[in-house]
């Protein structure tokens, strides 16, 4: 609305700024109000004042304490993850990273179930579930592309040129 309006440039870009800051503490509020709690009853979990519950959900983004971040979720029975990867990366590079994660994850499910029947059945199932939501997901994607029916007879080939070296370097860094 305010971008639209009469308003100074100045106060435009101000606000535009003030919301860009405060992503992530909208986010916690938003997830608190959808799961029925109130700042009293984050506070009492976690043995601080009303207040200062306030004070986290009307601050700015980068003021949040990490172990502030873990604590509120926590409270609200979420975890929190933390993807860490090179300021120059583009998204492709950071989508490889995931995936590379997520087949690390996988090989430790495989590990997990060992030679017990019972585990190996949840281990695939896991698996398939994770094989038809990669493929939901990319798919939803790829059809909010223009050029997709163009593209569909070569779109299985894959790009052999690829060198993933870098990237896996980067992953076995971040897991020491």
């Amino acid at each position: 609305m305010l971008v639209d309006s009469a308003a100074d440039e100045e106060l435009k870009k101000g606000a535009i700024e003030r919301i860009d800051r405060r992503q992530i503490v909208k986010r916690l509020m938003a997830l608190r109000v959808s799961k029925g709690k109130s700042q009293q009853e984050i506070a009492d979990q976690l043995g601080c004042s009303q207040s200062r519950i306030s004070k986290l959900e009307n601050g700015m983004d980068d003021e949040i304490r990490l172990g502030d971040l873990r604590d509120y979720l926590h409270a609200l029975d979420q975890d929190v993850s933390l993807f860490v990867c090179q300021k120059d990366w583009q998204s492709f590079q950071q989508i490889k990273f995931c995936a590379a994660m997520i087949k690390r994850s996988l090989s430790q499910l495989v590990e997990l179930a060992g030679d017990d029947p019972t585990i190996e059945r949840g281990v695939t199932k896991a698996h398939i579930e994770t094989l038809v939501n990669f493929v939901r997901v990319i798919v939803d994607s790829a059809e909010k592309l223009p050029s997709l029916p163009q593209m569909v007879p070569g779109i299985i080939e894959a790009d052999e040129s690829s060198d993933d070296s870098e990237l896996n370097r980067e992953l076995e860094a971040s897991l020491r």
